[in-house]
């Protein structure tokens, strides 16, 4: 039989758990670097539109609808376009993060579930992952420099 067993279920939302957990030690580990006013940014819409890209990015990874992926930036471009405008890396990085954590634990969950080849989308998440990591840290360390702003990396939650 091809059905699903209730281990896999339990896989699964583990994983989408994990997510939402992984998203926000980044945005706690992040907290402190200065690339935007805290006043500026509406925190609570944020926090949601990431926790959303989350589930989204993870449904269509598990989907293997990879070419789908793209078309969650558009809706959030034209959503975001007033924030957009002003901070363009704030909303980049915050997307590119969560879609790299999602992509990456996608990717494992796949692998998982399907007991198949280890899925490219896994490495390509992780690339995306360091190098959102890196850019974060480069920087962290130059927000040192001016310390009177407030943290961008509420971005990685939205």
């Amino acid at each position: 039989m091809g059905g699903v067993n209730l281990l896999e279920i339990l896989t699964v939302l583990v994983f989408y758990l994990s997510l939402f957990v992984l998203s926000e030690i980044l945005a706690v580990f992040y907290s402190r670097t200065s690339s935007m006013n805290v006043e500026e940014l509406n925190l609570d819409a944020g926090r949601w539109v990431g926790k959303s890209e989350n589930i989204i990015v993870m449904t269509l990874m598990l989907l293997e609808a990879y070419t789908a992926l793209g078309l969650i930036f558009a809706p959030k471009g034209l959503i975001r376009w007033e924030g957009i405008k002003k901070r363009p890396d704030y909303y980049v990085m915050g997307t590119m993060v969560n879609f790299a954590c999602s992509i990456a634990l996608g990717g494992v969950l796949l692998w998982i579930v399907k007991k198949e080849q280890f899925y490219i989308g896994f490495w390509g998440g992780i690339v995306m992952l360091v190098l959102a990591i890196l850019f974060l840290t480069m920087t962290k360390l130059a927000s040192k420099r001016n310390p009177t702003r407030k943290s961008f990396a509420i971005a990685l939650t939205g």
